[in-house]
């Protein structure tokens, strides 16, 4: 029988007054015992700036690199990396004074890139672009220094998703257009510094609907509620060639985009725990049954959604 423990680096503390701290949080980032942690965090200073990095703890794999001006390590200063559990970028750019300053990238597990803006102190100003994993653009904003602007979003088959204004401050002004899947109308809405004052409807033929009065809603598992927590307990096993010797129960926690048929896609590990109980919980994401889609301006749409997936040990 293979033993895992939840802790398989021994490093020993330092004291917080010393030039290198070593510190540990368990899966939520909450500080914990060594015995409980899946990220270390070590921090040194460097000059008149601290250097923080965050590592999965199994994995000694980086998750985020960056410095701070502050012993709190509120205020980030300089060149940021963020990484996916797999060690690929996830994003990176800089940070002046605690806000995003400059060109931001931001890419998928495959590598792909998923986010590109400029940032002028914490805020998007200029051209925002997002791609689907395809590579097909999501959405175009561009930002005047007044949070004035323009927004245009696709489907991931180039159809268009929806497009409208800004007024200053980033409030929706005007005319608001959201399109179904198939080009049609969806929804027409029209809004007056940022306070919706008419919408119609239409179906997926192009025909105008009566009640306009459909509401958004997130997609939901099929059946009563709890069948969710059901259906995962009957996938999950706790793999029997492994024990946890310094606790009762693992946890994974994995990403997943119910699309607008209902179906579960895009299933990549969050906070990975150990390979064997990662497989396990990603299968029991991907072999989700169906879903009822999420609606959002009178169309399906896709929806993310994050997992918190426990195994228990059975004691002997």
């Amino acid at each position: 029988m293979k033993t895992v423990s939840l802790f398989l680096l021994l490093i020993t503390p330092v004291s917080l007054g010393a030039q290198k701290v070593e510190q540990f949080y368990d899966w939520q980032w909450q500080r914990c015992e060594p015995a409980n942690a899946r990220f270390i965090t070590i921090l040194e200073k460097k000059d008149a700036l601290w250097e923080r990095k965050d590592y999965f703890l199994r994995e000694r794999r980086l998750h985020r690199s960056g410095f701070f001006t502050d012993t709190f390590f509120k205020v980030q200063q300089g060149n940021c990396f963020y990484y996916h559990p797999n060690g690929v970028p996830s994003s990176h750019g800089n940070y002046f004074n605690g806000q995003k300053e400059g060109l931001w990238l931001s890419f998928y597990p495959d590598g792909s890139m998923s986010d590109s803006a400029v940032f002028t102190g914490g805020r998007v100003t200029g051209t925002r672009f997002t791609y689907h994993k395809n590579g097909f653009l999501s959405d175009s904003i561009i930002y005047n220094p007044d949070g004035s602007g323009v927004e245009v979003s696709w489907f991931e088959d180039g159809s268009p998703s929806s497009a409208g204004r800004y007024g200053p401050g980033r409030r929706k002004q005007g005319k608001w257009q959201y399109f179904h899947r198939n080009g049609k109308l969806s929804a027409l809405e029209v809004y007056e510094d940022n306070r919706l004052l008419s919408k119609q409807h239409y179906n997926e033929e192009g025909h105008h609907l009566s009640d306009s009065l459909k509401p958004d809603r997130p997609a939901m598992f099929m059946g009563m509620k709890g069948d969710w927590q059901r259906y995962l307990q009957k996938q999950l096993y706790f793999p029997s060639r492994y024990k946890i010797v310094n606790g009762d129960q693992a946890v994974v926690v994995v990403n997943g985009v119910i699309d607008e048929e209902g179906k579960m896609t895009a299933v990549e590990v969050h906070t990975p725990f150990h390979p064997q109980f990662d497989q396990i919980a990603v299968m029991a994401m991907k072999n989700s049954p169906k879903w009822m889609p999420a609606i959002s301006h009178n169309r399906r749409v896709k929806f993310s959604i994050r997992q918190t997936i426990t195994f228990h040990q059975q004691s002997d």
